[in-house]
Formats: structure tokens, sequence, C-alpha cells
């Protein structure tokens, strides 16, 4: 049987499975929209990725830890090459990156109209674009991506980690100790016809 281990996503290669896993998933989920080509945003080059690989180092589960308004990439990877392809999609796709921005809840709380006093933190981070392939559904590797990200977020001295999950996955990121504080919010790059639901985990 195969066994999965959660990785940080240290390489260019990596970093590309990743974004390939997530477009695949979102756009079989109907997340994007029909002419988007990736799922690279504003958020990816100042977050930390991890990765779940299986026994051939195939990238079978990804998520990553956003900061805000942070240069984290030269703790985890090759900073030249990612950048380097980073710029390029963009450029390609017309991704605008802002290097003040904070984090998607926040931009979420805005598009919503809500104050930012809602998330009750001055050090934050968030937990987000957590995926499983489809095939590896069932063998607990949301369950080590999440605290994964909860261990790291922890350890960086964040007080607060954040989500935003579609309201029937809320009773999954209870388990981590995951409380709604906001529910019933448009998102702005969500296709679907689905509310989100902003939940908080205290760290400290």
């Amino acid at each position: 049987m195969d066994t999965t281990s959660v990785i940080p996503v240290n390489l260019e290669t990596q970093f590309r499975a990743c974004l390939e896993l997530r477009y695949e998933v979102y756009r079989s989920l109907g997340y994007l929209r029909r002419d988007a080509i990736t799922d690279l945003d504003r958020f990816d080059c100042s977050s930390l990725h991890y990765a779940a690989v299986d026994d051939s180092q195939v990238v079978v589960g990804t998520v990553r830890l956003v900061l805000p308004a942070a240069r984290v990439m030269p703790i985890q990877r090759d900073l030249d090459r990612v950048e380097q392809w980073c710029s390029h999609m963009r450029n390609k796709y017309g991704i605008v990156i802002d290097r003040s921005a904070s984090l998607p809840v926040m931009e979420t709380l805005e598009y919503n109209n809500l104050p930012m006093s809602l998330l009750g933190s001055e050090r934050p981070a968030e937990l987000s674009r957590i995926i499983v392939a489809p095939q590896c559904r069932g063998q607990n590797i949301a369950r080590a991506l999440t605290e994964v990200v909860i261990k790291n977020a922890r350890y960086l001295g964040r007080d607060v980690l954040f989500l935003e999950c579609i309201a029937s996955d809320v009773p999954r990121y209870r388990k981590y100790e995951f409380e709604p504080i906001v529910s019933s919010l448009l998102y702005p790059h969500l296709t679907v016809n689905n509310d989100v639901v902003t939940m908080r985990r205290r760290l400290q």
C-alpha cells in the first residue's frame, strides 16, 4: 500500500505540480472561470507551500500557509527559479501581484464591506488552497496537510490561523478547533453559487 508524506515545497517542479493539481481539482468543481488557464494568484509567491507526496514523489495533495505581506520564499524555495517562473506566468496571464497584499480572508471581508476588527488578530496567518487528488481521498492526507500548517503557523509566531470554506466543510474543520466567525460571505473569486464561511483557530 502506498504511503504519503508531507514535505515543504522547495523546488520549481514541486511548485508547478501543486499548481497543476489545484487547477485540475478546482476546475472539476467549477471554482474557476472557463477561460482560466492557471490557479496561480497574487498570494502564492508570499506563501509557504506544502505537498503531500506518494512513494514515487508524485504530488497528491497540497496546501499553502499565507503570511501577510511577507517575503518568505527564501526559507523554503529555490527563490530565483520560482520567482522567474511566477513572473513569466503573471505576465502571460495578466496576474497582478501586490506585494502589500495581506491575506485572502482580509480581501473577502473588504469585498463584503465588513470591518477587519472581526479577525481579532495582531499576527494572523491563513490556511489556504488545501487540495487532495480525487484518487487519494480517504487516506487522511487532508488531515496531515492541515496539521502541518497549524504546526508551522504556531512555530512562526502567528497568534491566529484563519481559513475560508463553504458551509458544508465547517464540520470538517471544527475537528481541528477552527470555529466559524463570519458566515454567508460572498467570495470575490468563487464562480459557483456557494456562500463562504470564515473560520478561526487561536494558536496562543
